[in-house]
């Protein structure tokens, strides 16, 4: 489903529990296993999820567990704050089994899985693989896609292959003894889990991405109950305290000198909503009792409301289709920022290599 190693997983939640900014050690995020890093940092993928601070190395020695990292800004949008809510399928550990990200990254990467059989999983470019999802959402016919690196500009499956299995071999990933059956089997014979568990043989990437497209469709789905549920909500507490304000400048309430359980037992006869539900008797209405006087005297909660009726009735009438849609079109305008990065970058190093280079004769 996301491509990723539950070590992985385990990084990337923590990561997410940081500013999207800030740059971390990664021996904070690691627990010593360095590779789970060094694979969502590497030059052989067509997008890295985190981003090296400095000299970053090869992430083998225990120096390298003080170099730190970062999230890469578009990780935030593949992997969709909205969704954290849905993530229920946990492991022993309370770990999701598999995020759902907005893309597949097991097509975007590729992978390599090592056992009794290898199944290897080339790289696809990941704004062919934005173009297949959007004409799947419109019920279109999905078009071919071939494996693509964005730092090797080859032409054919074999080419591509070797060029990013150096990469792997270099990571430590794959032995030299494997990489011939695995140049044998770039598109062909892929393996991977299904959603519940099972291993699946895929003969075409299309194949892999539809049966994405038809779990991740079912999340967008809940996502969109969720949010709805959440507006409701918001909404309900919005008019319970909108009423409060009405109600206290009236002077229709007055809880100057009394008792808080006196407070609450008239705001119950009242009708007023106890929230949380399972709050403990005297702090049901604590979101009525601790707002702070000032808003009394404004009319901010109207405005508020008013914007968050505005959210709910967009949502309301937005397909789960058009909310993906939605998260697509960012997607792929986040591919282009970070792609100028890249390139800024580049031409960065280049230029101290060459002033590197002028000095040294």
């Amino acid at each position: 489903m996301d491509g990723l190693t539950p070590s992985q997983r385990k990084i990337l939640l923590r990561a997410f529990k940081m500013p999207i900014s800030k740059a971390v050690r990664v021996a904070r995020l690691c627990d010593g296993e360095q590779s789970a890093i060094l694979c969502m940092t590497g030059n052989h993928n067509n997008i890295n999820l985190f981003y090296p601070i400095g000299d970053f190395g090869t992430l083998r020695g225990k120096d390298d567990l003080n170099v730190k990292v970062r999230l890469s800004s578009i990780t935030q949008h593949i992997f969709h704050k909205a969704d954290e809510p849905l993530l229920d399928d946990l492991n022993e550990n309370g770990d999701p089994t598999w995020f759902v990200p907005v893309i597949p990254m097991v097509l975007v990467n590729g992978s390599v899985a090592i056992g009794t059989e290898c199944t290897f999983i080339p790289g696809f470019n990941p704004r062919d693989i934005i173009v297949n999802l959007k004409r799947l959402l419109n019920d279109e016919e999905m078009v071919p896609m071939n494996p693509w690196y964005k730092r090797f500009k080859l032409t054919d499956n074999e080419a591509i292959s070797e060029g990013y299995m150096d990469h792997v071999m270099n990571a430590g990933q794959l032995s030299e003894r494997l990489l011939n059956k695995t140049l044998k089997s770039c598109t062909k014979d892929m393996i991977l889990l299904d959603s519940d568990g099972a291993m699946k043989k895929y003969d075409t990437p299309e194949q892999i991405l539809k049966d994405f497209f038809r779990i991740r469709l079912e999340f967008y789905k809940k996502r969109k109950s969720a949010l709805s549920h959440e507006l409701e909500i918001t909404l309900m507490l919005l008019d319970n305290k909108v009423r409060f304000i009405s109600e206290v400048a009236a002077g229709n309430i007055v809880f100057n000198n009394r008792e808080r359980e006196d407070v609450c037992a008239e705001l119950k006869r009242k009708g007023f909503t106890p929230w949380p539900a399972s709050a403990i008797p005297g702090m049901e209405y604590s979101y009525l009792l601790s707002m702070p006087l000032i808003v009394i005297y404004d009319d901010s909660l109207q405005s508020e409301r008013a914007a968050k009726e505005a959210e709910l009735q967009e949502l309301i009438h937005t397909t789960p289709e058009s909310l993906w849609l939605r998260d697509l079109d960012v997607l792929h305008a986040q591919l282009n920022e970070q792609e100028q990065r890249d390139e800024d970058e580049d031409e960065d190093e280049d230029e101290d290599e060459d002033e590197e280079m002028a000095e040294f004769i």
